[in-house]
């Protein structure tokens, strides 16, 4: 390995609060680094509980759905007669 280009080095904010010195331990000499400063993953699917909620419409058809186990494609597109395999509703 020839000189590295990035070292990562501990940290310690209250050593560092304190004016100590050399607190410093170098943990990795790095020939690279890619996406070190890249913006975080998405966050993953939230859940939802939703308490006191009578739902109705389009939420009460989805749920009923849901519970049936039919795939959110189906779902997505209300009175679309390739919902039920039979041809209908």
């Amino acid at each position: 390995m020839g000189a590295p280009k990035y070292v990562l080095v501990s940290y310690d904010r209250e050593a560092e609060f304190e004016g100590e010195e050399g607190y410093e331990e170098t943990w990795a000499l790095c020939d690279d680094a890619e996406d070190l400063f890249a913006d975080p993953p998405s966050p993953l699917r939230g859940v939802y509980e939703l308490l006191g909620c009578a739902p109705e419409g389009r939420l009460s058809e989805a749920l009923t759905r849901a519970r049936r186990g039919i795939g959110a494609s189906r779902a997505s597109h209300p009175g679309d007669p390739r919902q039920d395999r039979r041809g209908g509703r």
